[in-house]
Formats: C-alpha cells, structure tokens, sequence
C-alpha cells in the first residue's frame, strides 16, 4: 500500500476538493455531515460507502446504499482494491482515487465538460458561489425518511397544505404565483422574492429560455428583480434547486439566495428566486427543501389550472354545437300552418307535454306522427333527454310457444286418401 495517497473529489460544477487517506484510517462517504466526505446530492445515503485499509491496498465497499455505487462504469458490489485513477461516482459526485502528493492548485471554479460553449452571460460568476444543489425536495417523499433529514419538516409540511388548498381555489396564473411566493418567502424569512414564468404558461412546453421568461409576481411589488439570467439559466439548464452565496456581490454585504425550478408536464417552465436579507439570516438546506417543495406545488396547481381551462373551453364547444343542433332539429320538427286544426293540436300538444302522460298518436302514413311525437318530447320536461324513434311495423311477430310437454315437429302432415 502506498504511503500517500488521497482522493480527488470533483463536484457537477468542476469544484475539486482533496482528501487526504491516513495509514489505518476508516474514511466514510455519504451524505451525513459526520462522514469523512460528505456527498451533498440526493441520490447519497446518509452512510453511503466506505474506504478502508487492507494489506492489499486501499479498498472500497458500498454500505447497501440506495442507489448503489459505480467504480468507473459499473456497479460496486463487493469491495474491491483501488487502482490509481479508479473513478468512484456517487449520484453527480466523482471521486478520483490517486497515490502520491495532491496537486498544489485545484481547478475551483472549473466548468464541466461541454458547458463553456453554451454559458448564458453571467453564469460563469456564479460557479464558485453554489453551496448546495437539488433535484427533488424530500419534504415530499415518505414521512419517516423526511423527519431524519429536515428538522422543521412539521411547520413546513403544515405551511405546504395550507398553500395547497389556497392553490386550489385560485383560477389565475398570476395569483398562484403570488401566493406561491409568499409563501416560500414568509417560510424561509427572505427578503426579496421572484417568480420568472413565460407569458402563456402550457403543460408539456419546451423548456423556455430565460429571457422569455418574466416575473409574475415579486416582494416586494416594486423589487426590480434584475440581474438573474445566470441563475435561472443554471436552474432551466439543469433542473436543480441551488443554495449559492453573492449571486449578486455588488448590492452590499454577504448574502444567500434561493432558485428552484417550477416543473410542469416532467420539465422546467420557469423559476423562483429568493435572496435573504444583506448580512442577516443565511439560508440552509432545510430552506432549499423547502423552497423545492413549494415550487413542485405550484407546478402542480398550474398543471391543474392549464387542465381546467382545457376542460371548460371544450364543455363550451360542446355546448354551443349542442345549442346549434337543438336549434337545427326545432327547424325540422316545426309544424309549419295556421289552421284551426293544426292549432287545436298545437294546443293539445302543450296540454300533454306538461304531464306524465301515455301519449297515443294514430294516423295514416306520412300524417305526421312522429313530427307529433318529437313535438311533445321537445315540450316536455324530458327534451335533455334522447328521442328514441322505433318502427314498430318493421317489427316481426314472435314465434309461438308450442304447448308444453309436446315437441315441435318440422314434419308436413299426411293427407288421408
């Protein structure tokens, strides 16, 4: 086994760390803060692997995660002996096993691969300031998980159904919003507060860019809300709520913000923004999950409200071509005349159609007897119902029963000469 060696941890945004392996020294991975290296990514178990001496080597083993460990492309699943430039992943973390002594200068604010080309202005400052980074808020999953992780999960899930039933009974895109915003900014005590959704918000749309993008709803109402696009790009880009420090070090002192996504139809639509106050309270991840949580909420409630315009301009259609066809078939039923006879039976016709009456109409072919009888149905307290019309005449009689305990017989009787 070497007597130096460590390992080279590279986080999604290039950030590179060093951490030394000590001779005898058990070093654990995951996502707890009492670990060795601390993994901040959902997909890492709060004790996800570990590294240990052996008389072979350094050795890795997973610790029944969750979703596994990879040793370079393939799933770790005993332990196994690590080899200089062995890649370890775990969730969007990479750990680089490496012998000798650790580079002097670390690529801190490094881009990830393919990313310069398509760096949005702005977007490159922003690198070194994100501290934590999410895809999904586990305020969300099962209880017994959630209570572990997220310490205040009790007023935050009561905040969150609150603000579920409020979305519920609000048929306004800019009003979810505002009371979207509100609500995650009472909840994390921000100061400012922003909720970038295109014009014409559609379930299932492309992901927009950012500069199509406007705040719907922002606290306080006059904030400007400028100087975003680097933020919402990452947010859009990748999907990920971010925890980052001096998004904007220009307006004062040290500060922390907030960005989430808002998802509908499984893809990014939009983005909300919140900044703490200049030198006061800093956001945490408890904060992050539940900024997460409230933003997949009103995705929901858009997705909702998008379903329930759909819904209502069709029952609309419907309901005008069905006016259009009851207006058609009054035309075709009408009984066109002013004599006396036709209105006596005008007159009977109203008379009938009030009750719940048999109605019997007799008369030759081509009298008019069914025009008589889709008149009294039209009159009739049932017209939203269908009018059955049935040929009777075309009806064939039954076949007759033969008496019973006798056989039908097909054989033609004998004639007696």
């Amino acid at each position: 086994m070497s007597e130096s060696a460590y390992l080279l941890i590279r986080d999604p945004l290039g950030r590179e760390t060093v951490t030394r392996l000590l001779t005898g020294q058990r070093v654990t991975l995951g996502r707890a803060p009492t670990n060795h290296v601390v993994v901040p990514d959902e997909q890492a178990s709060r004790l996800h692997a570990e590294i240990i001496p052996t008389s072979a080597g350094w050795a890795i083993r997973d610790l029944a995660s969750r979703n596994g460990t990879l040793l370079g492309s393939h799933p770790l699943e005993d332990g196994k002996v690590l080899e200089p430039g062995d890649v370890v992943s775990i969730g969007r973390m990479q750990i680089t096993f490496c012998e000798g002594d650790p580079p002097s200068m670390l690529s801190g604010t490094a881009a990830m691969e393919g990313e310069a080309a398509a760096d949005p202005g702005g977007l490159e400052p922003l690198r070194g300031t994100i501290t934590h980074r999410r895809t999904r808020s586990r305020l969300l999953e099962a209880i017994d998980e959630t209570c572990e992780v997220v310490p205040r999960v009790g007023r935050a899930a009561a905040e969150l159904c609150r603000l579920a039933f409020a979305l519920a009974k609000t048929a306004d895109v800019r009003a979810i919003a505002r009371l979207a915003l509100d609500s995650a900014v009472q909840g994390v005590e921000a100061a400012h507060g922003a909720v970038f959704l295109p014009a014409g918000v559609a379930v299932g749309q492309a992901t927009p860019a950012p500069t199509a993008l406007e705040p719907l709803a922002t606290v306080p109402d006059d904030w400007p809300a400028t100087d975003l696009v680097g933020v919402i790009a990452t947010v859009l880009r990748t999907d990920e709520a971010i925890l980052a420090q001096d998004v904007r070090p220009t307006a004062g002192a040290a500060r922390t913000s907030l960005s989430a996504p808002i998802r509908t139809g499984g893809r990014p639509i939009g983005a909300m923004h919140l900044e703490m106050a200049a030198g006061g309270r800093q956001a945490t991840p408890d904060d992050l999950e539940f900024v997460m949580a409230v933003c997949d909420a009103l995705g929901v409630a858009i997705e909702n409200l998008s379903a329930r315009e759909i819904l209502s301009s069709r029952l609309a259609s419907t309901a005008d071509e069905n006016e259009r066809l009851k207006r058609r078939l009054g035309e075709e039923v009408q009984m066109v005349g002013t004599s006396p006879v036709l209105e006596a039976i005008k007159g009977q016709i109203a008379r009938v159609a009030a009750t719940k009456a048999t109605v019997l109409v007799r008369g030759e072919s081509g009298a008019g007897k069914e025009l008589v009888a889709r008149a009294l149905h039209e009159a009739s307290d049932r017209r939203g119902g269908p009018f059955v019309c049935m040929n009777c005449a075309a009806l064939s009689e039954p076949s007759p029963e033969p008496p019973s305990g006798r056989r039908a017989s097909s054989r033609r009787p004998t004639r007696a000469r």
